[in-house]
């Protein structure tokens, strides 16, 4: 079984979901310099590491795994 990590904030937004690094990076939330180091490890760890979603395509099936919220985008539309 592989490991992931995933960086979020510790605040739950108004729908109930912790916005990870990618929604904070996409909002502007990050600072110059925090943008500029999860671009430098995104990229590293993208040549280190394979997609989690092509090792195993079930992973982001929210039937199969409902409590997974690894990197899922799905939003409510409050908070689209």
């Amino acid at each position: 079984m592989s490991l992931y990590l995933r960086y979020e904030s510790a605040v739950a937004n108004s729908c109930g979901n912790h916005t990870g690094v990618f929604g904070l990076a996409k909002s502007h939330r990050l600072s110059p310099r925090d943008r500029a180091w999860w671009r430098e490890s995104n990229d590293w760890l993208n040549a280190a590491y394979p997609d989690p979603a092509t090792v195993d395509p079930t992973l982001f099936d929210r039937t199969l795994n409902p409590l997974d919220h690894l990197l899922v985008q799905g939003r409510c539309k409050r908070c689209a």
